[in-house]
């Protein structure tokens, strides 16, 4: 059994290494939407658990005390099926503004949402987000 845990233990510093690479590889703004994609990506496979722990920790704790109000609001927000399209970034600092549209690709009668996230990235691959709250 410890043979197992240690590998799967390995294959996980493997696999962040590898794409700790990927990501150094990137220009700023792409690394930018892969972080974004990740926080949206969790909300669309309705792993939510995943994307409230992306989120800046006084944020969070101003917005969203527990997983369930955030789960609630990113339920009552964000259409069941997410595309996003990319409209701009900026950085001020070390946060990326990077505005976002949102649609639904099922129900094109839905008007889109337009979301800021503010990204801090910490270092490669560790980062987090917030957003403006409606």
């Amino acid at each position: 059994i410890n043979t197992i845990v240690e590998h799967n233990i390995a294959t996980e510093e493997e696999t962040e290494q590898s794409r700790k690479e990927m990501l150094n590889s990137y220009p700023e703004a792409t690394r930018m939407k892969v972080y974004v994609g990740q926080y949206i990506s969790a909300i669309d496979s309705k792993d939510y658990e995943t994307a409230y722990n992306l989120l800046y920790e006084n944020f969070r704790n101003t917005y969203f005390k527990t997983l369930e109000e955030f789960q609630n609001y990113a339920e009552q927000k964000y259409p069941d099926e997410i595309v996003v399209e990319y409209l701009n970034m900026e950085r001020e600092g070390t946060m990326y503004i990077v505005t976002i549209s949102i649609t639904d690709p099922l129900n094109r009668d839905t008007p889109a949402i337009q979301q800021n996230i503010v990204i801090q990235e910490n270092d490669l691959n560790d980062f987090v987000l917030s957003f403006n709250v409606e």
